[in-house]
């Protein structure tokens, strides 16, 4: 819960107007801005610090491109580390798994064979995915780490 006290200063800065040179996406969009945190400010609620800025160079960016550099920013840097990194990132995620096991085999497929008795591939809609088969084994399919392969995790047997 945010203090009242600590941020009374913040209603100060709200009052003042945004220069024209600033405001390149017309002001009705800052003024609303500025008009609800003159609001929260008489009502005692304002945030630790609050800062309006355009983006730079004028250009907006949508969620989905964000994402697409974030995702392109995390396979660049996972693709820098060593083999022994990867191999802890993926021992990491398994143990993750391994805790949410009984929740991802009750929403899991029921699978009559699986790659531990036959030779049958299983396909995916989602990751994680997890298989039971009735042999016992239990098969999470994940493509979680950023180089995009599909990874899996076996537990056989297994009492769920």
């Amino acid at each position: 819960m945010i203090s009242r006290r600590a941020f009374i200063w913040c209603g100060a800065v709200a009052l003042l107007p945004l220069p024209k040179s600033l405001d390149p996406y017309g002001s009705e969009f800052f003024d609303a801005v500025r008009e609800r945190i003159i609001n929260l400010a008489g009502n005692g609620y304002l945030a630790d610090s609050l800062a309006i800025a355009p983006p730079r160079d004028g250009r907006r960016i949508t969620h989905g491109e964000f994402m697409r550099r974030q995702r392109e920013h995390r396979r660049e840097a996972f693709s820098r580390l060593s083999e022994e990194e990867k191999a802890a990132a993926w021992k990491s995620r398994c143990a993750w798994l391994n805790s949410e096991l009984p929740r991802l085999v009750q929403h899991g497929q029921r699978v009559d064979s699986c790659p531990v008795c036959s030779h049958v591939d299983l396909t995916t809609h989602r990751w994680p995915e997890a298989f039971s088969c009735k042999c016992g084994a239990v098969i999470v399919l994940d493509v979680w780490l950023p180089d995009g392969q599909e990874r899996g995790l076996i537990r056989f047997p297994t009492n769920l």
